[in-house]
């Protein structure tokens, strides 16, 4: 007896074609949304290193500016999203002056809050993909 997949998919009922297919397509969007993570991670890994290097004299310069400045050419990182929002947040405030009651400082770091949700929802794209993936697929198998 041989393993032959078209002499398979010829046997096939048509529901059991449509359970197979559906289970193909689950394979495919979670092998897609793997190498795109895969690759969306390395890009921002990569970018983060070369960032840390650059603002690194910055930082004990406190040359904000050149942080923002830093920031907005390593667009890619997710750290360096982080810092552009936290520096343009402390150079508004400073610009104000403490109006609003909270000084650079304080909204700096409000602002460092909403950029970390920010950021991690856009890291978690396409989880939900693998999670529905990974809680329906063994029941359509089952039904196959």
């Amino acid at each position: 007896m041989s393993f032959d997949l078209a002499h398979i998919w010829a046997e096939m009922t048509p529901l059991a074609a449509a359970i197979a297919l559906v289970l193909a397509l689950m394979a495919v969007a979670s092998i897609g949304v793997v190498v795109e993570r895969m690759w969306a991670f390395s890009r921002s890994a990569k970018a983060s290193r070369l960032f840390v290097k650059e603002i690194g004299p910055l930082l004990k310069s406190w040359d904000v500016d050149g942080i923002h400045a830093a920031a907005d050419k390593h667009s890619t990182s997710a750290l360096a999203k982080l810092f552009a929002s936290i520096s343009k947040r402390y150079l508004h405030a400073h610009e104000l002056g403490g109006r609003g009651g909270l000084t650079p400082v304080e909204m700096a770091r409000n602002e460092a809050e909403r950029a970390k949700e920010t950021i991690g929802a856009d890291l978690r794209r396409g989880m939900n993909v693998l999670a529905s993936v990974g809680s329906v697929a063994p029941f359509v198998g089952l039904l196959g």
